[in-house]
Formats: structure tokens, sequence, C-alpha cells
């Protein structure tokens, strides 16, 4: 008797992502509409006043991701790669709580490509236990776009890409709290060799 793999059901993150921003965008509006109605039947402020900062600050995450980009051998953000000479480096913009800066605070961030033909993940590469030292806003990435020699470059057919279409995507994990980025998602043509 042979035994059967569950099949894995698909998840759709960016359409969970949207109902859950509209679902929390939803209750901080309800609990800052009601705070403001509230504050009008009331003669002056109370010591409740922080209320809206707290309901704020409950929905910003301590680490939030503010773009991604893809660098060739230029340095320069790029839009199409050739599979096994240019050099791709992916990375994450990012933005940190002050009070979690030069803290013994630690995060960890996934790099991911996706087919856009299949849906697939073609490449997922995780950091992790990466710490929060380098200020308020700053980046990570992967790859080498500075060589010193061109054999050096992390170029698509090295990442284990083919020509084609793929998203580069990435979600940072911070305590308890997954941050996606699907608004920060860009595309990426690898086209065939020169």
């Amino acid at each position: 008797m042979s035994k059967r793999k569950p099949q894995k059901t698909p998840f759709d993150v960016a359409g969970f992502i949207k109902s859950s921003e509209r679902d929390v965008s939803g209750a901080v509006s309800s609990l800052l509409e009601s705070k403001a109605s509230a504050r009008q039947s009331q003669p002056a402020p109370t010591a409740a006043e922080p209320l809206k900062d707290a309901a704020m600050s409950a929905i910003q995450p301590a680490v939030r991701i503010r773009g991604v980009r893809a660098l060739s051998q230029t340095g320069q953000p790029q839009s199409v790669f050739v599979f096994d000479q240019d050099a791709l480096k992916l990375v994450i913009d990012l933005t940190a709580a002050h009070d979690l800066v030069n803290s013994d605070a630690r995060f960890h961030a996934d790099f991911q490509l996706v087919d856009f033909a299949t849906g697939r993940v073609a490449v997922d590469r995780w950091s992790a236990n990466l710490r929060l030292e380098w200020g308020h806003e700053f980046w990570i990435s992967l790859g080498n776009n500075k060589g010193p020699d061109p054999s050096d470059y992390t170029t698509p057919a090295k990442w284990g890409l083919t020509p084609g279409l793929y998203i580069f995507r990435s979600l940072v994990e911070y305590g308890r709290t997954i941050v996606y980025a699907p608004a920060a998602e860009i595309a990426i043509r690898i086209s065939g060799g020169r």
C-alpha cells in the first residue's frame, strides 16, 4: 500500500494581505472615529489621548519594507538582464523603528524570484538573524555585482534562472510579525545570451 503525500493548498498572499489591510484599516478608522466622537462629547482631552498613536503603532510593523530593487554591474536599478553576462543583485530597502537600531533585536528576510508564467518560486533565499545595526533606513542585498572580475558576478544563470519573466518580491520577519511587500514587487526579464 503506497502512501500519498497530502496536496498543498495554494495560498493567495497578496489577496490575504489586501483583505487584512482593509480589515485593519477599517478597524483603525472605526476606532479613530469613535475616539473623535467621544472627544467631541468631552470638555477637555484626557489621559487617553495617546489612543490614536497606540492604534497607529499597532498596525505599523517594527521593521518595514520600503521597496525592492534589482541592480546590475553598473550599480543602477535595471529590469532586463542578460542570462549569462549581467550581474543580478537583489536589494530590499527597509525601515526599522528607532528604538530597535543597535539593539540586540534581529530579523529575517526572504528574497524570492517567482516565475511569472507558472507562479512558482524559482529562487527562495533566506537571510536569518540579521542585526539592526545599519541605522533607521537601510538596505540588505544578495548577489555580487562588483566583481572584481566579471566572472565573479552573480548572473541570472548562477541564480539558477532561465530566460523569461520573473517577479522579485520580499518578506521580512521580525518577532512574530511577518511583513510582505506586495506593492514593492518588481518585474525582471531575463534575456538569452548576446
